[in-house]
């Protein structure tokens, strides 16, 4: 179904499925993530901990020019 999380900043939110380099996302998730993108909503389905890292990063930089 919905993704694990969401991350919030300043002018961002961010839907975020957690998967280990070998998950798989589902079928009933990938149709939440077309539902959700539908809706101009942003999902991430990052699949390190390093891309999880940059996605924080890339949203706080951004949040920056905002606040």
């Amino acid at each position: 179904g919905a993704p694990d999380r969401v991350v919030l900043f300043p002018g961002a939110l961010v839907w975020v499925e957690l998967k280990r380099s070998t998950g798989v996302v589902s079928a009933m998730q990938i149709r939440e993530h077309v539902r959700l993108r539908a809706m101009g909503q942003r999902v991430e389905v990052p699949l390190t901990e390093q891309a999880v890292d940059q996605l924080v990063e890339e949203l706080y930089m951004k949040s920056r020019k905002v606040a």
